[in-house]
Formats: structure tokens, sequence, C-alpha cells
């Protein structure tokens, strides 16, 4: 909402329609302007414009079920180990169809301890939102082998004291990228499930730790902006949490 009043600076009108949309459905929720934060609307409007098909609901209830997750209670970390491909170990040739065109690594050697530092980190980030509430971290990545390996894990030791509970769905292929430019010819429907289960699994999380890419901060966004944080710089380089990255 814009107000737009005479004689007032640009960021005064901004404030003056959110104290507007203040009076109702988010009160006390619009941040004024020159603060970090904004009014969480994106998840309820969101949700109300968009719905899971009934065979994708089944799928998201049965595989939360099956990872013992329930709702508000886990936090997700996602992270892109293919991206930047320019940043990763392998030799040119390798990376360059290894993003969006649908091919993948092998989960060894130097590519393996690439997308281990990258995965360490961000869980340590994702355990650094809610360190005394005990919660399991879903780990959700474009690489399937990565999150197979904590899959079969389960654990990670994120302090000399503490161990946490690691999470992830067993898939015996990349998910798809939504953002190709020709769509994936001849593909159907539900080959894109696993993108969207990923992406609001995420969303019914408590707390959400993400890197680079638009993926994960979708995810983020369906949950607010008060339980975050970006464990990568723009470079895809990792970077520790707490930190001030904010965008």
């Amino acid at each position: 909402v814009m107000v737009s009043m005479p004689g007032n600076q640009p960021y005064e009108a901004t404030n003056d329609g959110n104290m507007f949309a203040q009076q109702f459905s988010y009160d006390n929720e619009m941040p004024i302007i020159g603060q970090w934060g904004y009014a969480e609307m994106f998840s309820d409007i969101f949700r109300v414009m968009f719905e899971p098909v009934p065979a994708l609901a089944q799928q998201i209830n049965q595989t939360m079920a099956s990872l013992g997750l329930r709702e508000g209670a886990y936090t997700s970390t996602h992270v892109r180990a293919r991206y930047p491909a320019a940043n990763t170990p392998l030799d040119r040739k390798s990376r360059q169809k290894m993003d969006k065109d649908g091919g993948h690594f092998e989960f060894t050697g130097d590519m393996m301890k690439y997308a281990m530092r990258l995965s360490n980190n961000a869980i340590d980030c994702g355990y650094s939102l809610a360190p005394d509430d005990d919660l399991p971290i879903l780990f959700v990545s474009d690489s399937h082998l990565v999150a197979n390996y904590w899959n079969s894990t389960r654990t990670k030791r994120v302090s000399k004291d503490v161990e946490v509970k690691v999470v992830a769905v067993n898939r015996s292929e990349e998910p798809l990228h939504i953002d190709r430019d020709d769509g994936w010819p001849g593909s159907t429907p539900i080959e894109f499930y696993s993108v969207f289960e990923d992406l609001l699994m995420m969303g019914g999380s408590k707390c959400v730790a993400h890197g680079i890419g638009s993926f994960g901060s979708f995810g983020a966004g369906l949950i607010g902006n008060k339980c975050r944080a970006i464990h990568r710089k723009h470079n895809g380089l990792a970077v520790k949490c707490p930190n001030s990255r904010t965008d």
C-alpha cells in the first residue's frame, strides 16, 4: 500500500501506507523504513494463491512422517552444491552441463570435499538459529548425492558436546530446475514433485539457512524473516554464522 500526500518524502509516504495497513490484517507487524525486515505477508499470499495438488500434498505428508518431522518443529538448510559451477573443483568440460542442464557430479575426491565444506557449514548455520530448541535439521540440496549422504549419516557434530540430528529425502535423481527456458520438453508434472516437495517442506520449518540462488531464499520467504541465515557469499564461498549477510 502506498499513500501519497502533498509535501511528504517518499519514505514518509511509505511509512504512512505501512501504518494504514497495520490497522487491519498486520497489526504491529509493519516495519518502519530504515529498519531491516518486512511485513510477513509473503507466506500468507503464497498459500492463498497456491495449493499443492492432492497427490503432491500426500507425498509431502508421507515424506515428513517418514523423516519424523512436524511442521514448525525443525530447521531447514539448503545447499546449491552445483552452483556457481565455475567455483567447483571440476575442470571446465565437466562442469559445463553440471547445473541447470540436469548433469551431476561424482561425489568423490575434490568435489566431495567441496560439497562437504559447504554442507557442514550450512548445517552449522541452521543449528545456530535455534540452538536451545533441540530441533532436527532437514537438509535440502540441488544434488541428490549430497542429500543422500546426509540421509545416511543421520547426525552431525556441531560443537564439542553437541550432535544434531540431520534428515534428508533419499532420491535416485537430481531435482529438475523449474526455470529452464525450454521447460524440459517431454517432461510431466509429476517429475517436478521433488522440487515442490523440497520447497514446501522448507516452508513448514521454524528456521531456514540458505546459500546463494533464489530457491533457498524462496523457502526462507515462506516462513518470514525472523529466523533465517545466509551461509554463502555472492561468490559462492561459505561464510560462517552468525554473519551480516541479510540479502
